[in-house]
C-alpha cells in the first residue's frame, strides 16, 4: 500500500468488514480481478480513461477532475458506505518561517482559497470552510453513505496493517 486512497480503501474494508482478517480476506478475493497497484491514488484515472480496466478505487475530486479533462468516467459510491479522508495543514513545530507558515494556513482555511479549487485549479475536495461556495461538480455528501471512519484508530493500525497487506494480498498478486 503506497498511496493514502489505497490505505483508505483498506482500512475501509476493515470498518465495513469488522476485523483486519476479515478485510484482508476480501482484498484476497479482490485480488484476483486487479490489473495493478499503482503508486498514486490518482493513478487509477489513466487505465480508466482508456478503456483498459472497468473499475478503480479513486477518491472523487480525482474521477472528476479526469472527466474534465474528456475522459469517459462515472463517480459511484459503495452502497455500503465509504471511506474518506480530510486532507490537512499544520505548523511544524521550530519553522524557520513560522509566521509565513501560519498566513498560509489562515489564507488556506479561507473561503477565499477553497474557492479557488474548483474555479483554477480542478480540484473538487469537499470544502471545510462553511462561506466557500459549493461547486455543483463536487460531490454531494448527503448522498453518499459514509462508514464511521475512525481516522485515530487507522492510523495506529497503518504500519502493520500495510505490511500485512502487503505480505498477503499485493505481493502474491499478477497485478504490475
Amino acid at each position: 500500500v503506497t498511496s493514502g486512497t489505497a490505505y483508505t480503501a483498506l482500512w475501509s474494508q476493515v470498518l465495513r468488514l469488522g476485523s483486519e482478517d476479515a478485510a484482508i480476506d476480501y482484498m484476497k478475493d479482490l485480488n484476483k480481478n486487479i490489473l495493478s497497484y499503482t503508486r498514486s491514488g490518482a493513478g487509477p484515472t489513466g487505465p480508466l480513461g482508456r478503456g483498459e480496466v472497468a473499475t478503480g478505487l479513486v477518491f472523487s475530486h480525482d474521477c472528476t477532475a479526469a472527466i474534465l479533462r474528456g475522459n469517459p468516467l462515472v463517480v459511484s459510491f459503495p452502497k455500503e458506505g465509504t471511506g474518506f479522508e480530510i486532507g490537512g495543514i499544520a505548523l511544524v513545530k521550530g519553522a524557520r518561517n513560522a509566521d509565513a507558515a501560519k498566513a498560509y494556513i489562515d489564507f488556506s482555511l479561507s473561503a477565499e482559497a477553497q474557492n479557488i479549487g474548483p474555479a483554477k485549479a480542478e480540484s473538487f475536495q469537499i470544502l471545510t470552510n462553511p462561506n466557500a461556495k459549493y461547486d455543483r461538480r463536487m460531490v454531494n455528501l448527503k448522498k453518499v453513505t459514509l462508514l464511521n471512519y475512525e481516522a485515530e484508530a487507522a492510523g495506529v493500525a497503518a504500519v502493520k496493517l500495510k505490511a500485512r497487506f502487503d505480505k498477503e494480498v499485493a505481493l502474491t498478486s499478477s497485478a504490475k
